[in-house]
């Protein structure tokens, strides 16, 4: 008889469900949405207005963002869900901050 799976911890405990559960996708959409704004207004006010404090909140985020997917993929040899997700999110969060500029926003 197999072995029932091992409970998620952490953070894809609750992650997970977005993903499989169409009828949350728009929550996830919201959610992702608003972190790729926010981000992007911290990156844009660190790089334009030098805020000590915007450098080190993205640094923060930057250091957590590679310690998940470090940690993601030693436990499952390669990048799982959350890894996937921060890269989508940063490149999210560049091409915001790119759009943000060129159209003059920022």
């Amino acid at each position: 008889m197999p072995e029932p799976p091992e409970e998620e911890r952490g953070v894809m405990r609750f992650v997970r469900p977005f993903f499989e559960e169409s009828t949350l996708w728009p929550v996830l959409a919201a959610g992702v949405g608003i972190v790729v704004s926010f981000v992007a207004g911290m990156l844009l006010m660190a790089l334009r207005t030098h805020s000590f404090f915007a450098m080190a909140a993205l640094a923060i985020l930057l250091v957590m963002s590679v310690d998940a997917t470090q940690h993601e993929w030693r436990s499952h040899g390669g990048p799982g869900l959350i890894g996937r997700c921060l890269l989508g999110l940063w490149v999210g969060v560049g091409l915001a901050a790119w759009g943000a500029v060129a159209l003059g926003l920022f």
